[in-house]
């Protein structure tokens, strides 16, 4: 069918053809619409398609509107705790969060999950990831006890369905470390940091560039707690696979380079941090030239560690 080969061009990433597919097969549902009631479905998932794809080119507004009109259609046709209507309630939530409107998108991530645990049982794996969902948007709030609150709900789910050393779980893990971060509970923070990068280190150990980024995250909160040796000590460690993997655009080598040369600078150690300061600028010219903000940046911060060692 037209919406198949539209759904087929999505995923190959040519949003605009795939925008026409789309328009073509609303365009045609319509025109059959009288003729073929139970065409009204139909021309809900194409509105939602469409949606879909202008949010994958950065669309929001449009692609909201054509979601809310499949949302009305919807509503017409089924009852109101029909299952269907989650796909619908979740991509508006998305639209809504693409836009900073976190209320408006937890509202629907609400209705969503409302009808979810009328569908499935209370510790199905639908259940846990709309948890996650609300609490990631209670996060973009800084509503930090309460997106804890419900990402722990999501852990002891996953835990039910998976053994301590999954995916999923590392990832709540982490979720709980970046919202204890948040409220300057950062011991608290590394220990759920460290759970979720001992699972990706055992697990997962082909994904170095991942387990490079936990490195990065308990570096900054050690720094934010000025404990700066252990805080270079993880960023060491993350440069280190980073400078082995990171060869297609070094943006995380950059990344740890500047951290490590700002924990060096909280030292005053202007003489080691200038150094950092100039790898990174020479690998940001050599592979990001034309980031001339972040260039800019580099080199005010050397300027600023000469002029300390004047």
């Amino acid at each position: 069918t037209l919406r198949h080969i539209g759904c087929v061009l999505q995923e190959e990433k040519k949003y605009d053809e795939a925008y026409n597919i789309y328009q073509q097969t609303y365009s045609l549902l319509v025109r059959l619409g009288s003729n073929y009631p139970s065409n009204q479905l139909e021309i809900a998932h194409t509105l939602s398609n469409i949606g879909d794809v202008l949010s994958l080119q950065n669309k929001n507004q449009e692609a909201l509107e054509n979601q809310q009109r499949a949302l009305l259609i919807k509503e017409k046709c089924l009852p109101s705790d029909h299952i269907e209507f989650t796909s619908s309630y979740l991509r508006i939530s998305r639209c809504l969060n693409s836009q900073s409107k976190y209320t408006e998108a937890c509202e629907f991530q609400q209705r969503a999950l409302a009808i979810e645990e009328k569908f499935y049982p209370s510790n199905h794996q639908n259940i846990a990831i709309r948890l996650n969902d609300i609490a990631d948007t209670l996060y973009n709030q800084e509503k930090y006890d309460e997106a804890i609150n419900l990402y722990q709900q999501a852990l002891e789910i996953r835990q039910t369905f998976y053994s301590s050393d999954h995916n999923d779980i590392a990832i709540l893990l982490t979720n709980i470390g970046y919202a204890l971060q948040k409220q300057q509970k950062y011991d608290n923070a590394i220990d759920f940091q460290r759970q979720s990068l001992k699972i990706r280190e055992i697990h997962c150990p082909s994904n170095r560039l991942s387990i490079a980024g936990h490195f990065n995250e308990i570096g900054i909160i050690f720094r934010e707690q000025e404990k700066y040796d252990e805080s270079l000590e993880y960023y060491q460690k993350a440069l280190s696979i980073c400078e082995e993997l990171d060869s297609s655009n070094y943006n995380n080598t950059i990344t740890c380079l500047r951290n490590i040369a700002n924990v060096l600078t909280d030292q005053r150690n202007f003489n080691e941090a200038l150094i950092y300061q100039q790898r990174a600028l020479i690998t940001q010219e050599k592979h990001c030239p034309s980031d001339y903000e972040q260039i800019a940046k580099d080199l005010t911060n050397i300027g600023h560690s000469r002029a300390y060692l004047e």
